[in-house]
């Protein structure tokens, strides 16, 4: 009878032990994730959330080793509406962002990114790691802002348009820069008139980073214009009319309002 008893006893104990060690061996591996990936959602399973924070320890050179995609500085990454996290982490491949398209996924759930993906334009910079661009899409603080031009707007419509969406500029700040264009600027872009943007802002819906500046927003949209009127055969066909390049955008906005 003792004997029986004693062996309960050392059963139990070792038991015991072993509970500890499972217990203390999974705080050890969340508490490294945490360290590295910051805390797991609360809302998965122990269970799940042990899983992935193995995962991703195991994987940690792989998640903060930077990868790039060409010789550009930076490319913007969209998020359609209802889109779910496998599609944008397989997309997010196929675009060459990232090389792991499970590893992104099993981070953004292991954190709870996958629940909170805001749509829009997300503008990464290249080389950047894939935690860091797991920090990045799907997240408002680095969502690009839109500025959809309309046809046959003039430059004031476009000044209202930028007091209802979140610049660090103001509308009155970009009628004072269109209408008095730096001579920086005019240097840069020799197909500038004097008279200043009026009819030079395509219509179109444009993204602008979060910090963009009234420099930065004036040359995406110079740039978009050289690429798609002065370097192309529509500047010769308009001239070919017998009208200047800016009497005939003119005349086109004109007749688009």
């Amino acid at each position: 009878m003792k004997k029986q008893t004693k062996f309960k006893w050392t059963l139990l104990f070792i038991v015991l032990l072993i509970v500890m060690s499972v217990l203390g061996s999974s705080a050890f591996i969340l508490h490294k994730a945490k360290m590295q990936f910051g805390p797991a959602d609360m809302r998965l399973s122990i269970f799940s959330r042990l899983k992935k924070a193995c995962i991703l320890n195991q994987h940690n050179t792989e998640l903060k080793n930077p990868h790039t995609f060409g010789n550009v500085f930076e490319r913007q990454f969209l998020i359609g509406e209802s889109e779910n996290v496998m599609t944008i982490c397989e997309r997010l491949k196929y675009e060459n962002f990232i090389e792991n398209e499970v590893l992104m996924c099993t981070l953004l759930s292991y954190s709870g990114r996958d629940r909170a993906m805001q749509p829009g334009s997300y503008t990464l910079k290249n080389g950047l790691s894939m935690l860091e661009i797991a920090q990045r899409i799907g997240n408002p603080n680095y969502r690009d802002i839109p500025l959809r031009v309309y046809a046959g707007w003039r430059l004031e419509e476009i000044a209202m348009a930028i007091d209802m969406l979140p610049f660090r500029f103001s509308g009155q700040d970009f009628l004072n820069f269109v209408k008095n264009t730096p001579e920086d600027f005019k240097n840069v872009y020799d197909f500038l008139p004097e008279t200043g943007l009026e009819g030079l802002i395509l219509p179109g819906l444009y993204y602008f980073k979060p910090e963009s500046d009234i420099n930065d927003v004036i040359e995406v949209m110079l740039d978009i214009f050289n690429k798609q009127v002065t370097q192309t055969n529509l500047k010769n066909q308009i001239e070919e009319t017998g009208l200047t390049l800016l009497q005939g955008l003119t005349l086109a906005s004109i007749i688009q309002r």
